[in-house]
């Protein structure tokens, strides 16, 4: 018997998790924010990642499979909802203490929203760093 489709529900999860484990996130990380940008001239997952000492750097995940998910995530979404597909999908995730919250922006319109280039950079960047 074929296996079920992954939900969205399982898939965030499961994108959250290869995240944790991805380079990307590094030891002492408070913040990781993920910029998932799919189209038909384009696909590809950048990202910044927060410390707990309060500094950030611009990094991409060091593995293809979370693009993949990304993927199934926005035709599942477009299966489900019977929209069209989104063209940028932003994932936040904080460690708060043992505990991560994850918090999810979807674009339909604009794939260059929060893009991060040298004249937007540090308007992104301060406006996803945590809050103390």
């Amino acid at each position: 018997m074929p296996k079920a489709a992954k939900t969205k529900d399982e898939l965030l999860v499961e994108i959250c998790s290869k995240l944790q484990e991805d380079d990307l996130a590094v030891d002492d990380w408070r913040r990781i924010v993920v910029f998932a940008r799919i189209n038909d001239e384009m696909s590809g997952v950048d990202g910044i990642v927060y410390t707990t000492q309060g500094k950030h750097t611009a990094r991409s995940p060091s593995s293809d499979e979370i693009l993949e998910l990304f993927i199934q995530l926005r035709d599942r979404m477009a299966k489900d909802t019977k929209k069209e597909k989104w063209v940028l999908a932003r994932l936040q995730i904080d460690a708060i203490g043992e505990d991560v919250e994850m918090d999810t922006i979807f674009e339909y319109d604009d794939v260059y929203k929060w893009s991060i280039g040298p004249k937007t950079m540090k308007k992104v960047i301060e406006e996803f760093r945590p809050k103390a």
